[in-house]
């Protein structure tokens, strides 16, 4: 029964680590797009710490949320009373934490207006970097932002003036945390990385504007929330801890990616499609989709957790030593 009153405890540790983890990380990246060649780095700015902190805060309570499953899991404890914080400790991140760090952010960028639309250089002169299929020079940039200098392509140069940075160097590369073409080929995120970037800048644009919403904007917030916090019905799932604290991780990720790759992937726009051109409306809509999977994660998952329940009451049970 102790390990199970020490599980508040894990919750916030956790919390916080992640948040100021993250929020770190996030200020590191974000000063990273006025890297360039050639100027001074300075990885450090308050401001961009505040927004990592306000930006961080539905990740990190979640991912806490779900190693305080792994640490009921890893520690026998009473099965009652980790259900019981675990519900009211999920409750307070859907109905407080998440919605007060979109409040959080939106009083950032009010505070902060002309630091969030200040313009930075992140191309400097006297460097050859690639663009297409030949080699630019640019000799300078003036106080407009636009450039001077050469092309050198197959071994024949053509000077240019007064062209823009953001034409010789588009930005069309995705997620892209290095706007300096020089660095951004050995530092720009790439694999596994890259794709957890995508996972949670799709959550961190979508569920603001789902709980900003009504209707099926909430209840699509709502069945993502019953989807991952339902996985706590597999911490019982076999009488492995190991698989079992496996099963947890894979279904989290599994959820995370399944609701955003509704809103990114091809194939869900294909789905779509089908949906409209049948004049089934109501499976036309991404969020009526997401509505349904995560309704059926959260059954499955139920299932799971009150067969274990009834069938093994005795699991994860606090021995007592004599």
């Amino acid at each position: 029964m102790k390990r199970s009153l020490l599980l508040p405890v894990v919750f916030i540790s956790a919390f916080i680590i992640i948040t100021i983890f993250s929020a770190t990380g996030y200020m590191i990246c974000t000063e990273c797009l006025k890297v360039s060649v050639g100027t001074k780095v300075n990885f450090f700015n308050a401001i961009t710490f505040l927004y990592g902190i306000a930006y961080s805060i539905p990740v990190s309570a979640v991912t806490a949320c779900i190693y305080m499953i792994f640490y009921a899991i890893r520690h026998e404890s009473n099965r009652g009373i980790n259900f019981l914080f675990y519900s009211l400790i999920s409750a307070l991140i859907w109905v407080v934490l998440i919605p007060a760090s979109f409040a959080l952010t939106d009083k950032l960028n009010e505070k902060f207006y002309n630091f969030k639309n200040t313009e930075v250089q992140t191309v400097s002169p006297h460097f050859f970097r690639e663009t297409d299929d030949q080699i630019c020079y640019i000799e300078k940039i003036d106080e407009n932002k636009k450039a001077s200098g050469v092309f050198i392509r197959h071994g024949i140069i053509t000077p240019f003036a007064d062209k823009e940075l953001d034409e010789l160097f588009p930005k069309n590369k995705g997620i892209s945390f290095i706007a300096d073409p020089i660095l951004f080929k050995y530092l720009a995120p790439k694999g596994a990385v890259n794709q957890v970037l995508k996972v949670i800048q799709t959550f961190l644009e979508i569920v603001p504007y789902s709980y900003k919403g009504r209707g099926i904007y909430l209840l699509a917030v709502l069945s993502l929330a019953l989807a991952i916090q339902s996985i706590y019905g597999l911490a019982e799932a076999t009488k492995w801890r190991l698989c079992n604290g496996t099963f947890v991780a894979a279904a989290f990720i599994f959820i995370s990616i399944l609701n955003t790759q509704l809103f990114i992937s091809p194939l869900a726009t294909k789905i779509m499609a089908f949906f409209i051109e049948r004049n089934v409306e109501f499976l036309s809509d991404r969020r009526f989709l997401q509505i349904i999977i995560n309704l059926l994660i959260f059954i499955v998952n139920l299932i799971i957790g009150l067969v274990k329940a009834f069938t093994n009451p005795n699991a994860n049970k606090e021995v007592t030593e004599e």
